[in-house]
């Protein structure tokens, strides 16, 4: 088996997997594999998969060498649901949603994943007598709910493995998530759906696996969180990072005022560092002068920003941003409903779109797509109605933003560029853009 791999391959020696996980052979003759415990920490490749665990829990990810498979579900969007489903199907638990559901327990894990750290969206009001459109809302709110919990356990996971790689029992070198696409519309654990949309999952996965990193690590309403950062470049790279405790309700972020650490250090080649640690109780004891202006778990969070010099031309390159939030999203008080202000719209080419958006308060999650309506008119914009499975995701609205499902700082701009996999019109785009945040989910009826 093995000469006949290498006269394939063309070299002899090329070294092989037979199966995924493994931890290799006992003996090549006989051929006599080592079966027993074969995912494990200390050789070979890991699957992991835990899903009645925190996902936003660092600590339960195993210290392993490869990661060749782990992953968590989260549903298809409602804007993939639409075209292949009638009104009665549009709850999260009618018997399309279990249908579509081919892991077993899958829809109970999703929402059991997503109350650890959010509230669920409520209809409100006589439910025998609300609103259609209100009740669609909600299954819509429910669906971008999984969407943004499935990056957080991929984001959290990613981060944790990326920084063991300089760890003397761990230096996990490589990481690979399962799913990248779908066969249809429905649950699982893909990143991008059926169509070409990327789900909330893409975008966080995009940015984890930048080749330098700054990421915390710590549990949300634990005692300390740490600075890493990660440079999988192959030179040594000086880096300047800051670390911001900022108010939920601050208008103005990241001040001098909100700045609790800063510094410049070269991370080494191809390694992982920790570069700094902080205890949480004293940073909020240190946030202000008086009591009653001191931030809290609930009332603030960590952003932390950096850049190092890039290969090519010694220029800075900006490490994308990242945030630690101090308590679950159940418990934190954000500001209110958000407005959000699109501007500069502009053609780029045939195939893309670019624009900015803003938001007046700091917005976890913003997320952006393109609504089924490609004929513009108010009465298929409406939520509640059947669509041309043909006009919505399976053609027009494929593509991606150059940035997605990000925390939107409050008063910032970010540029960002559409691309569509057909022809797309700047004039179309706009008024089939949608924009939402955390804010946007109805948890309450007071």
């Amino acid at each position: 088996m093995f000469k006949a791999i290498g006269a394939v391959e063309g070299h002899a020696e090329r070294v092989w997997v037979d199966s995924s996980p493994s931890n290799g052979l006992i003996s090549e003759s006989p051929y006599d594999k080592l079966w027993e415990r074969a995912s494990t920490e200390l050789a070979g490749d890991v699957h992991f998969y835990d899903y009645s665990s925190d996902c936003e829990d660092y600590s339960i990810f195993p210290e392993a060498k490869f990661i060749s498979e782990f992953g968590y579900q989260a549903h298809a969007s409602y804007l993939a649901y639409e075209p292949v489903t009638v009104t009665e199907d549009r709850h999260k638990d009618s018997e399309f949603m279990q249908f579509r559901q081919r892991h077993e327990n899958g829809n109970a894990q999703i929402e059991a994943m997503i109350s650890r750290h959010f509230a669920l969206p409520v209809t409100c009001g006589d439910t025998s007598d609300v609103k259609e459109t209100e009740r669609m809302g909600a299954y819509d709110q429910y669906l971008y709910l999984s969407g943004i919990q499935q990056g957080r356990c991929y984001e959290t996971a990613l981060n944790r493995w990326r920084q063991l790689r300089s760890s003397p029992t761990a230096m996990t070198m490589g990481i690979l998530y399962w799913q990248l696409n779908d066969i249809w519309e429905g649950p699982s654990w893909s990143s991008v759906e059926w169509g070409g949309r990327w789900k909330p999952l893409m975008y966080s996965v995009k940015r984890s696996y930048a080749p330098v990193v700054l990421t915390p690590s710590g549990k949300p309403q634990g005692e300390t969180f740490e600075v890493w950062s990660v440079n999988d470049v192959m030179k040594d790279l000086p880096i300047t990072y800051a670390v911001y405790l900022v108010p939920w309700k601050a208008t103005s972020v990241l001040t001098k005022e909100q700045l609790i650490g800063t510094h410049t250090e070269t991370i080494p080649a191809g390694s992982s560092k920790v570069l700094q640690q902080f205890d949480i109780a004293s940073v909020l004891q240190d946030s202000s002068q008086t009591p009653s202006s001191r931030c809290t778990r609930t009332s603030c969070f960590v952003v932390i920003t950096g850049q190092y010099v890039a290969e090519v031309d010694s220029s800075y390159a900006a490490i994308p941003q990242s945030a630690f939030f101090l308590d679950t999203f159940n418990n934190i008080d954000l500001a209110d409903a958000p407005a959000f202000a699109i501007s500069n719209m502009r053609q780029q080419s045939t195939h893309s779109v670019s624009f900015t958006v803003s938001a007046n308060v700091t917005s976890p999650f913003l997320f952006l797509e393109l609504n089924n309506n490609n004929n513009n008119s108010q009465e298929t914009a409406d939520r509640s109605h059947s669509s041309n499975a043909e006009d919505g995701v399976n053609g027009a609205n494929a593509g991606w933003f150059s940035d997605n499902n990000f925390l939107a700082l409050a008063n910032e701009d970010y540029t960002l560029t559409y691309h569509a996999v057909e022809a797309v019109d700047a004039g179309v785009f706009a008024q089939q853009l949608q924009v939402r945040s955390l804010q946007s989910v109805t948890t309450s009826c007071e």
